[in-house]
């Protein structure tokens, strides 16, 4: 070769590492776009003047700058920060449900609550605090409500969410086997594809914002992608996911697994997916057993309150509870503690007896009823009532 082809390989070289720093330049703000170089190569050396001779340089093709364990991390990485902004979304919501930096928060609520019941007991007959414990009680009762109704139609749209998500990350796994055949076929023809592989990986970037993926590098550019150690992309194959209900102690457990298959993995990490059950399966569960701990303790305490009170007029001549769904003893919410119920009859002469009747876990609402029915001076009227205790004293008597 003469020595100004010698020169001339340099410029077209050059020509060509040019194009590349401007395209760089171009793609600046791409997104998923990875910095390109050139790859020069020196030419072979040929034989001149019984000497061997470089013979200028060679364009070998262009590459990617790419850190593969550097993008797996940001992946990673992104995914779990996608999953805590996700959670972080869902506790705003519940918090502004409770309403703690508000006058009319749970806990301010509940301060009310106390305070009327305190006051009451300093002056019972005082009808104006007798409205206060009955206004504060309710107001106590219907944030509950309220609170309760804000995590279930929480719980219940996040299904909703899941669905669609489930549907991205199928949409998304096409797309990606798509491209990796693709790009095997340009890269075994001799082809350059960067451009494609940007594409495809961007693609992933956006699964892992989804749910953490984990990929493997494959010949010819190829990527497999796995979720939750499920085969969701491998070369140009694909196998999709569903969303499914696990039991688990009395309750439905959100999950994903292959398509037409009846078991689903529940522990998902990272990405949207990841945040939504673990929010619906764990977080808000705890939240709704918390709040229900809580109601249930404030009836149990209220009524150990209540139950040892008596009416402003003196004695009873009837009492009527609530309806029952339940007839066993052992099935009321709140819990019944095995015990013994005291009721103190006084007959029209004024004379008062003392009766006991015993309940125990194998009790149900029926035969308490019947105990109470037998009791002298309650045996006419007293008994179940559409699902409804009623306790009557008869003519003259009072309990």
């Amino acid at each position: 070769m003469a020595s100004y082809e010698i020169g001339i390989s340099g410029i077209h070289a050059a020509q060509k590492a040019l194009n590349v720093i401007g395209n760089n330049l171009a793609n600046a703000a791409t997104e998923g776009y990875h910095k390109q170089e050139i790859d020069l190569r020196p030419a072979e050396d040929a034989l001149s003047n019984g000497q061997m001779v470089g013979q200028g340089v060679e364009f070998s093709g262009i590459r990617r700058r790419l850190d593969t364990f550097l993008e797996s991390e940001m992946i990673r990485y992104n995914s779990t920060l996608s999953m805590v902004s996700r959670k972080l979304d869902a506790m705003r919501i519940v918090e502004s449900g409770m309403g703690e930096l508000s006058q009319t928060s749970i806990s301010k609520s509940l301060d009310n609550y106390y305070a009327s019941i305190h006051n009451l007991s300093m002056r019972p007959q005082d009808v104006n605090y007798q409205t206060s414990v009955l206004s504060s009680a309710e107001t106590l009762t219907n944030q509950i409500r309220n609170l309760a109704s804000v995590v279930n139609s929480l719980q219940d749209s996040m299904y909703t969410e899941a669905e669609s998500i489930v549907n991205q990350i199928n949409q998304l796994a096409s797309h990606i086997a798509s491209m990796n055949q693709e790009i095997f076929t340009l890269l075994v023809r001799g082809q350059e594809c960067n451009n494609l592989m940007d594409q495809r990986d961007l693609l992933i970037g956006q699964l892992g914002k989804l749910v953490d993926v984990r990929t493997q590098q494959r010949e010819y550019g190829v990527v497999d992608v796995s979720i939750s150690d499920m085969p969701l992309v491998i070369g140009s194959n694909t196998s999709t996911i569903q969303l499914g209900m696990v039991e688990n102690q009395g309750h439905l457990d959100l999950g994903i697994g292959a398509g037409g298959s009846e078991t689903f993995e529940t522990n998902i990490r990272g990405g949207n997916l990841g945040a939504i059950t673990n929010l619906r399966n764990h977080a808000l569960q705890e939240f709704m057993s918390s709040l229900d701990r809580l109601a249930l303790t404030l009836i149990s305490e209220t009524n150990k309150l209540h139950v040892q009170g008596i009416g402003s007029e003196g004695s009873f001549t009837s009492l009527s509870g609530w309806t029952m769904n339940e007839s066993a003893i052992a099935d009321f919410v709140p819990p019944v503690t095995s015990g013994t119920i005291y009721v103190r009859v006084i007959d029209p002469s004024g004379a008062a007896t003392r009766h006991a009747v015993t309940v125990d876990a194998s009790s149900t609402l029926a035969s308490v009823a019947a105990d109470l029915a037998a009791i002298p001076g309650l045996e006419d009227a007293t008994g179940l009532n559409s699902g409804r205790l009623q306790i009557v004293a008869n003519t003259g008597y009072q309990f």
